[in-house]
């Protein structure tokens, strides 16, 4: 979408931002889908901020027909012009909802400020060219997606009885970039992922996206269930090392001790080819991972110490014997890690995710330090186990 300058109701300017995202309506079944997530008494005022084509109340109204008042603003003066024509019973306001001036201004965001039954939403997902807006919730501050972005100014301006339901990409859900935000917005917000929409529902491009569901009040999570798995009684206590190493380093350092550089190439590979320096190496044994791309079956690694890529993950087992049931495990389960994988685009994996999938497991999982010596085990302190001694 290019640069334009729109109007509100008031005689005031708004200009948009030349980097005003691509623009992906949403279609009618994902617009069905969620209405159906929202409550059977919903009879006030229902409010999307970003109404495009209008989709999303279309399906309200289909739902409850009469008994709701239909609000929706965006920031495309077009889009709202030819909204206006064919739904004039609408209230339909253009502004920017992310400027307080420029909101404020608008007779849609009036009334939901004054009473309002639910928010539903599908905000934009991206700027181009953009790098994020920087965000202050509770005790967070740090830059954002611009989805996120939108969803926590509107959960800091309005308060609808039934709450706020949004489409999201599942980047803005698991980003680990997110992760402080998302944990102050579940001080205030029950947060509830309702469903996961599949990747081609949106014409033009292939998005992971999921339809979630915040009202006002604590959060309570549930503690992870437990799957069936092997366990023989030992120690179930393992280390989350993510590699810190990116491939371009690794070719142009200075290599005095070169011990093998593990890259998601070398998950399979026989040989290891590239080297890198002992300084920033992690120590086998360990079941090597992806972290970001597509998923590729897991192998362990018994070579002593090698250097991890910042594309690979290495799960070490505080108990070396337990390096098979670890390994058979994660191949055993590789549906449930297959479904932690998350981004908009190119896929990858958190470490929160794959932390709450060992739990799963009946694992007890800690996120170490890449380049840090194995620490003891959480189950007992007596246990210490000397890697690379054996």
């Amino acid at each position: 979408m290019s640069s334009e300058r729109v109007h509100s109701e008031s005689t005031q300017h708004v200009k948009v931002d030349p980097r005003i995202l691509d623009a992906y309506y949403t279609p009618e079944a994902v617009a069905r889908e969620l209405v159906s997530h929202l409550p059977a008494g919903v009879t006030g005022a229902v409010m999307d901020p970003t109404v495009g084509d209008g989709a999303l109340l279309r399906a309200v109204h289909s739902r409850y027909e009469e008994s709701v008042t239909l609000l929706g603003i965006d920031v495309n003066g077009k889009t709202v012009r030819n909204l206006r024509r064919e739904r004039p019973d609408w209230c339909l306001s253009q502004a920017d909802c992310l400027k307080s001036e420029s909101r404020l201004a608008s007779k849609a965001w009036r009334l939901a400020r004054a009473d309002l039954d639910v928010v539903v939403m599908n905000p934009p997902f991206s700027h181009r060219g953009g790098g994020g807006a920087w965000v202050e919730f509770g005790d967070f501050a740090g830059h954002v997606a611009p989805a996120v972005h939108f969803l926590t100014e509107l959960i800091s301006n309005l308060n609808p009885r039934h709450g706020f339901y949004a489409i999201l990409p599942d980047g803005a859900l698991r980003a680990e970039r997110h992760e402080k935000l998302w944990a102050e917005i579940e001080k205030s917000f029950e947060v509830r992922v309702l469903a996961k929409l599949r990747t081609s529902l949106f014409a033009g491009a292939r998005v992971s996206t999921s339809i979630i569901h915040l009202k006002s009040g604590r959060t309570i999570r549930n503690e992870p269930a437990v799957l069936q798995s092997k366990n023989n009684g030992s120690c179930r206590c393992v280390d989350i090392v993510r590699g810190r190493v990116p491939v371009h380093k690794a070719r142009t350092s200075v290599i005095k001790d070169p011990v093998p550089f593990i890259h998601t190439s070398a998950i399979g590979a026989a040989q290891h080819p590239q080297s890198s320096d002992l300084v920033l190496s992690d120590t086998t044994p360990f079941v090597l991972i992806s972290r970001v791309g597509s998923w590729r079956s897991p192998r362990t690694l018994e070579i002593g110490p090698v250097v991890l890529s910042d594309c690979v993950i290495a799960i070490r087992p505080t108990h070396r014997p337990n390096l098979t049931d670890l390994f058979e495990d994660i191949v055993e389960h590789e549906s449930l890690f297959l479904d932690a994988l998350r981004g908009t685009g190119a896929q990858y994996l958190t470490l929160r995710a794959l932390t709450e999938c060992l739990q799963k497991l009946g694992w007890q999982p800690r996120i170490s330090r890449s380049g840090v010596a194995p620490t003891p085990c959480l189950c007992a302190a007596e246990t210490r186990v000397i890697y690379g001694s054996q």
